[in-house]
């Protein structure tokens, strides 16, 4: 399993950054997009293949899809 998460840091008094689900079967382009991602201030959860993202915690709320192409 290839799920990583990761949360940039707090200051006091701020609220959660919003958190960003990545689905790709290409680890360089999961890392370059989440370091992106992470400077940008958000949370980000990698997944390696769809079925991966499918078995994450239910409880954690997911708005949009994209896909980048190929």
């Amino acid at each position: 399993m290839t799920h990583e998460t990761s949360t940039p840091a707090l200051s006091e008094g701020r609220k959660r950054p919003p958190i960003v689900y990545l689905v790709d079967d290409d680890p360089s382009f999961l890392r370059a997009l989440s370091r992106r991602l992470r400077a940008a201030d958000y949370r980000v959860e990698t997944f390696a293949s769809a079925e991966e993202f499918l078995k994450r915690d239910r409880s954690l709320r997911c708005a949009r899809f994209a896909d980048a192409g190929s």
